[in-house]
């Protein structure tokens, strides 16, 4: 589960990226989406494990849903 701060965070990323596309800024949005999936990427390798693997492993790990994942 995500704590307070992290999805005030996503929240204000997409709330700047709607408003950055509205005005025009679209290739801004492009890159920042881009930046920062590089970035995710980045701390699951460091992690050892791919971000499929972790999101898979997450949901595993949930004993009310996904019970047949592994």
């Amino acid at each position: 589960m995500k704590t307070y701060r992290q999805f005030k965070e996503e929240a204000t990323y997409a709330i700047e990226n709607l408003m950055l596309e509205a005005k025009g800024f679209g290739d801004l949005v492009q890159r920042r989406k881009k930046k920062r999936k590089k970035q995710r990427e980045q701390e699951a390798k460091a992690d050892g494990t791919s971000l499929r693997d972790k999101k898979i492993s997450k949901l595993a790990s949930t004993k009310s849903h996904w019970r047949g994942l592994e």
